[in-house]
């Protein structure tokens, strides 16, 4: 019996040696991305419409404004000092869409 309770207590600290290092490390891959999503990490205007956001509720990164494509309406964040350009040149729009264009822009 006394045996049986070596070989089990080696086993479960075997065990335990292999498995902390994975856990450990997976700890940190969660903390890495929650640290990434705290510290300004956004998703591109795309998957924040996936994910349902309004539109005109896109958030950009520190930086980048939210402006909307002349040609289609779609959302995208552009560099700040970029946005009077891209207008001037007709790529993006000087307005935010109103529901209307929208609707229009879906069908």
């Amino acid at each position: 019996m006394k045996n049986y309770c070596k070989l089990l207590f080696f086993v479960f600290t075997l065990t335990a040696l292999i498995i902390a290092p994975n856990f450990a490390n997976a700890m940190e891959m969660i903390n890495s991305t929650m640290n990434d999503n705290m510290m300004g990490h956004l998703d591109s205007p795309r998957k924040q419409m996936k994910m349902g956001v309004d539109v005109h509720k896109i958030q950009c990164k520190s930086g980048h404004e939210l402006v909307f494509k002349s040609i289609n309406w779609l959302p995208s964040c552009v560099k700040s000092s970029s946005v009077a350009k891209l207008v001037e040149i007709g790529w993006a729009s000087n307005h935010m869409p109103s529901e209307h264009k929208m609707m229009e822009k879906d069908s």
